[in-house]
């Protein structure tokens, strides 16, 4: 009898310890699938997003921003350094942008605008309008000249020596997702060569130029950056085990393997 009531607690003990043990690691799997689903996977889609992104355009919202001291402990180290030096680009190149902004809309647009929207005079409707027509575009569409001269400045500004350069990188990049911005340029260097080259000229040639090209030109650095350390944070999904890389040993959620 005392035999089998020692067996009897004996066994029960043992139920016990491993539902216990059952129960942490189901809890410690839930809080890694967790942290992986609200964390990490969002961080890594905006790597990617990142890595892929227009180099004239403000980075979106930071989701390792929301990410508190605490859970950003339980992401490994390695995975932890490489998620902080990209966003400590992100806050650099988008302080950047803002700086350019800032000087763009208040000294250069107020200098500048007139004297382009004059350049384009010959073209503009009552309104003061590039019409679409002169696109191929039927529907009595047509471009705001300030649009058009935000699209533009950009590619002036960082090519400033070479005219056929500037116009070359604004049509490679569909003038930085603006495409209509692009083929208005095309269109002006096919029907008058000199207006587009006036534009520039008007450009490089005012008092702004060197501010305005020291700005972009940082923004430019602080992108390629940004964009390197989107990349490596990226590959980190693959290198930790397809999904997660914690403190511990990686669990690979996406083959459903521990």
């Amino acid at each position: 009898m005392a035999d089998d009531f020692t067996a009897t607690v004996v066994g029960a003990l043992i139920a016990g310890i491993v539902g216990l043990v059952v129960v942490y690691v189901q809890q410690r799997w839930q809080r890694r699938q967790l942290m992986n689903d609200t964390t990490l996977a969002p961080m890594f889609d905006y790597a990617k997003e990142v890595a892929e992104s227009d180099p004239d355009s403000l980075f979106g919202e930071d989701p390792w921003e929301k990410v508190t001291a605490h859970e950003r402990l339980a992401v490994s180290r390695k995975v932890r350094k490489s998620i902080e030096r990209l966003s400590e680009h992100i806050q650099d190149f988008n302080k950047t942008r803002w700086d350019f902004n800032t000087f763009y809309y208040e000294l250069v647009q107020p200098e500048l605008l007139g004297p382009f929207t004059l350049a384009l005079s010959k073209y503009l409707d009552g309104q003061g309008r590039f019409p679409l027509k002169y696109l191929g575009m039927l529907g009595g569409g047509s471009q705001d000249p300030k649009t058009l001269f935000w699209v533009i400045y950009p590619f002036a500004v960082r090519n400033g020596s070479d005219p056929s350069s500037a116009w070359k990188e604004m049509d490679a990049s569909r003038g930085a997702h603006n495409p209509l911005a692009a083929e208005t340029m095309l269109f002006l260097l096919v029907d008058d060569p000199s207006v587009p080259l006036k534009i520039h000229e008007m450009i490089v040639g005012h008092a702004t130029f060197n501010q305005g090209l020291t700005l972009l030109t940082k923004a430019r650095r602080q992108h390629s950056l940004a964009v390197d350390d989107g990349r490596t944070v990226e590959a980190n999904p693959t290198s930790c085990g397809v999904s997660i890389c914690m403190n511990s040993s990686p669990i690979r959620f996406a083959s459903g393997k521990a």
